[in-house]
C-alpha cells in the first residue's frame, strides 16, 4: 500500500459496508496529494489534528501512525470527533523487524 491514507481508505471501504462519506486529514500536503489520487475520499484536509475543527461528528475515526507524535491530551481529544456509540481506532507506526 502506498501510504497511511491508502490503508485507512481500504480498511473503511472493505470492513464498513455503510461508509457513505470519507474524510481524510493529514499534516503532510504530500500525503494528502497521494490520498487525493486514490479517489476514495469525499473531503481531504491538510491540517494538524490539533487544529482540525470538523463541522460535525463522525461515526468512526481511524488514526494510523499518530500515537508517537502527539501528547496524550491531544490523543484523548480525538474522542470529541466521534458521535456517541462511534468507534476510534488508534495504531502505532510499523516498526522495522
Amino acid at each position: 500500500m502506498e501510504n497511511t491514507h491508502t490503508r485507512t481508505a481500504f480498511l473503511l471501504k472493505l470492513y464498513l459496508d455503510n461508509v457513505e462519506y470519507l474524510v481524510g486529514v493529514d499534516v503532510s500536503a504530500e500525503k494528502i496529494r497521494k490520498a487525493k489520487r486514490l479517489n476514495l475520499y469525499d473531503e481531504l484536509y491538510v491540517v494538524d489534528i490539533r487544529d482540525f475543527k470538523p463541522d460535525s461528528k463522525f461515526d468512526a475515526v481511524i488514526a494510523l501512525e499518530l500515537l508517537h507524535g502527539l501528547p496524550a491530551e491531544t490523543l484523548m481529544s480525538i474522542e470529541g470527533f466521534v458521535k456517541e456509540g462511534g468507534i476510534v481506532v488508534l495504531a502505532l507506526p510499523q516498526l522495522p523487524h
